[in-house]
């Protein structure tokens, strides 16, 4: 079966300060308007993801707030707390973690971790700057097989906003 992983990171945030922190930042006005412009691209596309993994910093919680409103209302939500300042195996992890047997799945994240993640897996460096969505695919029976196969996936777009 093809697999599709849309990653996606988060739109563009307001700058930290020593009043908030890290986790708490929220999305600016352009980062709004680049979350809807990003979602109208991936909702041409198709498969629509079945299933959303988001980690749940405010930012990446607002940019999904924003994005949803373009895909089918009985997609999945996940938000974990192991998407935010974690690694490419925290990734995996969580997407095993799901026991999803799907086509389509979303990460909504961060960086560096998603660059790292699409160089790993495709072999290909990108940079992924606020709310770009990279689609990747591979052949697997199975996600857990797809994320073992480092190196072969298939870089089949990245959605500029």
């Amino acid at each position: 079966m093809l697999r599709r992983l849309i990653l996606l990171r988060h739109a563009k945030s307001a700058l930290a300060t020593h009043n908030l922190a890290d986790h708490e930042r929220t999305l600016e006005g352009r980062g709004i308007d680049d979350a809807h412009l990003v979602a109208s691209r991936l909702a041409k596309l198709h498969p629509h993801p079945e299933v959303v993994l988001c980690s749940d910093a405010q930012r990446t919680l607002e940019t999904w707030k924003h994005v949803s409103n373009y895909f089918d209302s009985n997609t999945d939500f996940v938000q974990t707390h192991d998407l935010y300042e974690s690694s490419v195996t925290a990734y995996v992890d969580v997407i095993n973690s799901q026991n999803f047997n799907g086509k389509c799945l979303m990460v909504i994240g961060h960086n560096p971790t998603i660059e790292k993640f699409i160089t790993i897996y495709t072999t290909k460096r990108l940079e992924m700057s606020p709310a770009y969505a990279a689609i990747l695919e591979v052949q697997a029976d199975s996600w857990k097989q797809a994320l073992e196969n480092k190196g072969i996936w298939e870089l089949v777009d990245l959605v500029k906003c």
